[in-house]
């Protein structure tokens, strides 16, 4: 691949113009090259931080090529005592110059017309919130977290946010135009499907997957690094700490329960059921009779927000518990019988 076949691919990658193919021979030359992926990934930091002009500008792309080009031949001439390795390695600047001019005229010219104002939004949740983004998108913000994104440039040529906490994306499908997440420990993840969970909780960030697909990048996205493709019901934990990465598929999506107001259980104990409504209700919950902790329990639950009297209503009937209440957060089952018993 020419260095002008490169430039060629990637403006087509970053405008959203590339053929399925194009891309495929683009990201397989950046694969086998570590020379190509470098410069590739310097251009396009030269893409992304030409900024956006106030008013629309006109560029003679041939004009300023061929001035760019004059200054160079005249360096050329001066530097003509120097080695034959130097003229070589200056040679090969006058080409990834005019390149990189080439690049930023393109991108000013991408840009031109009126200016977008630098807005961006934050969302603080003091309880579960939800944030409807411009594009159609949904986020559910969980308690404690942070969403923030930039309103000028969202939606423009990617989707970019900014999370600090847990939220559930539920993400309007647009392949011409990425959405990515960006963790404040650098982590990214790229939506191909539709809905996600993300979480960051002490030295741990995981993303679970409810609905289509998710790349998650946990050090950033860049040639060579840790990189996983999740499927619905899979899970992916990153250790920030020791760098490792774990993937898993999951039974159910409980640990959602904060957005979903629901859990489904198929077979689990009933300690595990539990521990689940403790956990949402922040009670304290004990079974008297330790052979019933290990019931076999399946079905379905939708919760009540407001007390956790219903869900332990149903277990006292479906097992035969009598309950014990000691004060508003602490209850006791007990008694009770294994329905297969």
């Amino acid at each position: 691949m020419t260095h002008a076949e490169l430039l060629l691919l990637l403006q087509r990658q970053w405008t959203g113009e590339i053929a399925p193919d194009e891309l495929e021979r683009l990201e397989a030359c950046l694969r086998e090259s570590p020379q190509w992926a470098a410069e590739a990934e310097a251009y396009r930091q030269i893409w992304q931080k030409a900024a956006p002009p106030t008013k629309a500008v006109e560029v003679d792309l041939d004009r300023e090529f061929e001035q760019l080009m004059a200054r160079i031949e005249a360096a050329d001439r001066e530097a003509a005592v120097a080695s034959q390795r130097f003229r070589r390695r200056f040679a090969w600047w006058k080409v990834a110059a005019a390149a990189a001019v080439a690049m930023v005229a393109g991108a000013v010219l991408w840009f031109s017309g009126p200016s977008v104002p630098d807005v961006h939004e934050e969302y603080a949740a003091t309880a579960h919130r939800e944030v409807h983004l411009s594009d159609g998108s949904l986020v559910h913000l969980r308690q404690g977290s942070k969403l923030r994104y930039d309103a000028g440039t969202y939606h423009q040529r990617e989707r970019r946010v900014q999370l600090e906490g847990e939220a559930v994306f539920i993400v309007t499908h647009n392949p011409q135009k990425p959405f990515w997440v960006e963790t404040s420990d650098g982590a990214l993840a790229e939506v191909i499907g539709t809905q996600f969970d993300l979480r960051m909780e002490n030295e741990y960030t995981s993303v679970l997957v409810c609905d289509g697909l998710v790349r998650f990048w946990p050090e950033g996205k860049g040639l060579g690094k840790k990189n996983v493709i999740l499927q619905a019901r899979e899970k992916a934990r990153w250790n920030t700490r020791s760098h490792t990465l774990e993937t898993a598929s999951v039974p159910n999506l409980n640990e959602l329960v904060w957005q979903t107001h629901q859990l489904s259980f198929d077979g689990e104990p009933l300690a595990d059921v539990i521990s689940e409504l403790a956990d949402y209700y922040h009670v304290d919950i004990q079974i008297a009779s330790p052979e019933m902790r290990n019931c076999a329990h399946g079905g379905h639950m939708v919760l009540d927000e407001a007390s956790v009297d219903k869900p332990l209503d149903l277990l006292c009937n479906t097992y035969g518990f009598r309950r014990e209440r000691k004060d508003d957060t602490h209850y006791v089952l007990v008694g009770g019988k294994c329905p297969l018993k």
